[in-house]
């Protein structure tokens, strides 16, 4: 029901609108990162200002603009061979819990969608903060069979991850496997833990927040899936980062409506 509700850290205006006059204005003094991705085709990094870095693994098509996306969007597919990637970073590593989540929190927000080229289980991505651009082979997590983490390249990470390998464990579902929430704290990975939510193919909003503990709370489509206590290392700078990789020798392709992310102020 349309109406104005106080969702604790955030009031949620639905289909209200907010309107300013007679000079005033939103005064946003905080950090801010946000993008719809509403220009024109073109590598990302052809465009002013320079926000984003891609990196391909194998021959593909990297992550850039859709000019037939009616709200924008970014769109990466990666070859049809198994473990080609595409990742797409924030440019600017300067992300950091320790100052921008004292008073409010470090958070991030992204809409996309993961398709494989027949189902729902092809296919697999991370999306989080990260404390590089790129990852070797865009490989930033291999998940085993048993749903453990068997590599890990990131020396911090806080994120969500999706792997299509699990027959069994915390990750694993007879349809599609559970969306997996992932973190790593100087270079060493903390359990893996089951979002319960389903992969498809459909677009979900996917949500972090991060306090100047390292704490760290997931949503997914607004709906709290899980939390990781001290999963970072606070003082080091991350990046926003996502990588779509291919399995079962077919393509995966990660698209990226809006991805959004802020803290407070220094």
């Amino acid at each position: 029901m349309a109406g104005i509700h106080d969702r604790g850290t955030y009031m949620e205006y639905d289909n209200k609108s907010i309107r300013l006059t007679n000079g005033s204005r939103f005064n946003n003094r905080v950090p801010l990162l946000d993008d719809h991705f509403m220009y024109g085709a073109g590598a990302l990094n052809s465009h002013v200002p320079q926000k984003w870095v891609t990196t391909e693994t194998g021959a593909a098509t990297v992550f850039a603009p859709s000019v037939s996306t009616v709200s924008g969007a970014i769109i990466g597919v990666t070859g049809g061979t198994t473990n080609n990637a595409e990742e797409v970073s924030s440019k600017q590593i300067s992300f950091q819990a320790s100052t921008q989540g004292v008073i409010g929190k470090l958070w991030m927000e992204c809409r996309a969608k993961f398709v494989g080229a027949t189902t729902a289980t092809d296919g697999d991505f991370y999306l989080g903060f990260a404390d590089a651009n790129t990852y070797t082979n865009g490989l930033p997590f291999v998940v085993s069979a048993a749903s453990a983490l068997t590599t890990s390249a990131p020396v911090e990470f806080c994120g969500f991850g999706y792997s299509s390998i699990p027959t069994s464990g915390t990750l694993f579902n007879s349809g599609a496997n559970f969306i997996g929430l992932l973190t790593e704290k100087n270079s060493v990975a903390g359990t893996v833990q089951s979002s319960a939510v389903i992969k498809d193919s459909n677009f979900h909003v996917y949500g972090i927040e991060l306090d100047a503990a390292g704490n760290a709370a997931f949503f997914i489509d607004d709906n709290y899936v899980g939390k990781a206590a001290a999963c970072i290392t606070v003082a080091t700078k991350v990046a926003l980062y996502c990588s779509i990789i291919a399995k079962n020798s077919h393509t995966h392709t990660g698209t990226i409506d809006f991805w959004r992310a802020g803290g407070d102020l220094v």
